[in-house]
């Protein structure tokens, strides 16, 4: 009534847009690793189905990694999984000592446009052969001549089967369900691609990386 008292439509367009969608909270009481997290959807996915509106796929947000970029980051993957068909990640190139600390792909090929989705807006679009996890000495990707090293930031979109995966699969050493065991699956079936984002990748996991990118938008 206050909006309209004051003729702020626009804002009461957001409101009235924001209240019509369908959210849901799940909360992991146990930390069982990030694919159980994920896996506690699954339910809420197979009722979709049922009801006769499947989903297209499954974007997973992780907030501690902030992708600022003029078409948003998930904007950029979601294309390659609609042409694809298969689990997509996004990735950004790091130097040597920085792929210690991340998750890192091994490339099999870098994709043509015979490959590329029409409205593909990242940087490039590689086929994944491996991934590494946080590797002592990485292995570099040979391209044009050079190393490279791309990690895996913090998007992702997967298939309602990949989400199915990770809720039958068994927990990594009987304490964790991590995402390795579902990478595994979509390289061994040629189904992982990568994205490389075009965007300015901010991790936000300690307080320092949080200060240091306050610091970056308050500047700009």
């Amino acid at each position: 009534k206050n909006l309209v008292a004051r003729g702020n439509y626009d804002d009461l367009k957001v409101i009235k847009k924001l209240s019509s969608l369908n959210v849901g909270y799940y909360v992991q009481s146990v930390p069982k690793g990030f694919g159980d997290a994920i896996a506690m959807v699954y339910p809420k996915l197979m009722s979709n189905k049922d009801n006769g509106k499947p989903y297209d796929g499954v974007v997973v947000i992780l907030g501690d990694d902030i992708i600022h970029s003029e078409t948003p980051c998930c904007k950029q993957l979601i294309p390659v999984h609609k042409k694809t068909g298969g689990m997509v990640v996004g990735v950004q190139e790091v130097s040597y000592e920085e792929a210690k600390k991340f998750g890192v792909v091994l490339i099999d090929h870098e994709c043509d446009s015979s490959e590329l989705p029409d409205d593909f807006s990242g940087k490039k679009m590689y086929k994944v052969a491996g991934i590494e996890e946080k590797p002592d000495e990485p292995k570099p990707n040979i391209i044009d001549g050079k190393s490279k090293y791309y990690a895996i930031l913090g998007r992702y979109v997967l298939n309602d089967t990949d989400v199915g995966f990770l809720s039958e699969a068994n927990m990594t050493s009987g304490k964790e369900l991590d995402f390795s065991s579902l990478f595994m699956k979509n390289i061994k079936e040629g189904h992982l691609y990568a994205v490389e984002i075009e965007g300015d990748w901010h991790t936000v996991g300690s307080p320092i990386a949080a200060q240091k990118t306050s610091i970056k938008y308050a500047l700009s």
